[in-house]
This record gives C-alpha cells, sequence and structure tokens, in this order.
C-alpha cells in the first residue's frame, strides 16, 4: 500500500493520513455529539461535524449592516379554527 503522505509536506502528510480515517473520526465525532456527558462537548462535536459537512458560515464585512430578523408568528390552533374551540367542530 503506498504512503498517502509521500513527496508532500508534513501538514499535507497528515492530512492526506487524516482523510484516510474519516470514517473513525466521524464516528467518534458522532459518538461524542450524542454521548458526552459536557454539553460543552456534544456542541463542539455537532459544531465540527457541520463545519466539516457543510463548511463554516462565512463571517459578513465589516461594513455589511446586520440582515434583519424575519418575525415569529404563534397561531393559535383555535385561532385557525374558531368553531373546533368552542366545541362545534366536525362531527
Amino acid at each position: 500500500m503506498p504512503d498517502p503522505g509521500a513527496g508532500a509536506s508534513p501538514q499535507q502528510s497528515l492530512e492526506a493520513v487524516l482523510r484516510t480515517h474519516r470514517d473513525v473520526v466521524v464516528a467518534a465525532l458522532l459518538d461524542l455529539a450524542c454521548h458526552a456527558s459536557s454539553e460543552a462537548t456534544r456542541l463542539a462535536a455537532l459544531k465540527e461535524m457541520l463545519d466539516r459537512g457543510w463548511g463554516k458560515a462565512a463571517a459578513p464585512a465589516a461594513d455589511t449592516p446586520p440582515a434583519p430578523v424575519a418575525p415569529t408568528l404563534l397561531i393559535a390552533p383555535a385561532l385557525l379554527r374558531p368553531d373546533v374551540a368552542q366545541g362545534q367542530g366536525r362531527e
């Protein structure tokens, strides 16, 4: 089996070796995310998996205004169907 890091810099060699063991690394992160006793550890493992799987979120430029926050609207089921709330629903 050829050496995955042959002729590469130490950083590239390390990355090549780690890539060959990515299944083990992902399994370890998933185990931490699900079973670590510390919430901080669980969150760090989840963040690492998301960063690796989907990429880190791009930081906005300093002169970019913050995006507006969409309002959240919660509607009680009784408001959607007043007849059900008053006991006059379908039978």
